[in-house]
């Protein structure tokens, strides 16, 4: 019953990704959660009243996709995927937003070691195939100083727009 709220599970990490005629990026975004560390993930993949051939082509790659008929926008596209999820800690993914694996194990970190109510991550593009096999190789105290002047010059760019990832408590 789709009306019907589920009981929260403690630790459980409800990751909603809204897609909109977006199925290509959607099926990385998807991979990247599949591939994840943090093993307690509930996905709830919304489709946002995509055309009919992409919203049947996603229905068929993801049975557990919840489907609407209508695009009810990107707020309420999301809110509906909230309603219909069960963990403790709710992410709101991009369909374009490729998570690195231990992404969301981090996010849950940070979350449960403060007193924040959410947290979020940082949307990079990087902006050339050496700077990403570079970074491939750096530890991950390197990788945090390098948005303080670090090792490399500018081998990350923020895009400008929204994070891309948040992580609510």
């Amino acid at each position: 019953d789709p009306n019907q709220m589920r009981p929260i599970e403690k630790g459980l990490v409800s990751v909603v990704v809204l897609n909109h005629n977006g199925m290509e990026m959607t099926r990385d975004c998807m991979e990247s959660l599949y591939n994840q560390t943090y093993s307690r993930l509930d996905i709830v993949l919304v489709d946002n009243g995509s055309d009919e051939v992409e919203a049947m082509h996603l229905a068929g790659e993801y049975s557990n996709a919840l489907m609407l008929p209508r695009n009810l926008g990107f707020a309420g596209g999301v809110n509906w995927g909230v309603s219909q999820a069960a963990g403790e800690y709710i992410a709101l993914v991009n369909n374009d937003a490729a998570l690195r694996p231990d992404c969301i194990e981090k996010l849950v970190q940070a979350l449960v070691s403060s007193d924040a109510a959410a947290v979020s991550g940082r949307l990079v593009n990087v902006e050339s195939e050496a700077q990403a096999m570079a970074l491939a190789d750096m530890d991950s105290d390197t990788l945090a100083t390098l948005g303080q002047g670090g090792p490399l010059v500018h081998p990350w760019r923020e895009s400008g727009r929204n994070n891309g990832l948040s992580l609510y408590g």
